[in-house]
Order: C-alpha cells, then sequence, then structure tokens
C-alpha cells in the first residue's frame, strides 16, 4: 500500500468522521428545539433554543473544519 493511498484513507475516515459529529450536533439542535417551542416556561424554553443554537454552530463549525478532505485550514508557513 502506497503512502498517498494511506493518506488518503486515512484523510477520508476523518472527514466522513467529521460529518457524522455534525450530523449529530444537528440532530441534537432539532431534539432540543422540539422540546423548547412548545415549552409553557419561558426560562426554560429560552434555554433548550439557546441550547439548540450551540449545538448548530456546533455542527456549522464541525462542517466547515472538514469541508477539505485534504484538510485545507492547514496553513503553509512562507518562512524559510
Amino acid at each position: 500500500m502506497s503512502s498517498d493511498t494511506r493518506e488518503d484513507g486515512v484523510l477520508e475516515y476523518f472527514t466522513l468522521a467529521i460529518r457524522a459529529r455534525a450530523a449529530s450536533y444537528r440532530d441534537k439542535a432539532a431534539q432540543l428545539r422540539e422540546m423548547g417551542e412548545p415549552e409553557p416556561i419561558r426560562s426554560l424554553r429560552y434555554k433548550l433554543l439557546d441550547l439548540s443554537r450551540h449545538f448548530e454552530e456546533l455542527a456549522n463549525r464541525s462542517a466547515r473544519s472538514g469541508a477539505s478532505p485534504k484538510f485545507g485550514n492547514r496553513r503553509e508557513s512562507s518562512d524559510p
């Protein structure tokens, strides 16, 4: 197995894991939103909806970090 093939496999694994994590966060956000929207107690409703927004943000951050299969977030240093 070549080094490139192995690296591609590892990158694919991490990309899939990041996508799965983002999907899990989105599911949790939806559950919290479903609980919060009809909640009659205002303080509890706000807390549930706030948690939902936090999980949605986690999902968005996870999705952005895994957007590039080559992990384009890394910056090459231009220093010698």
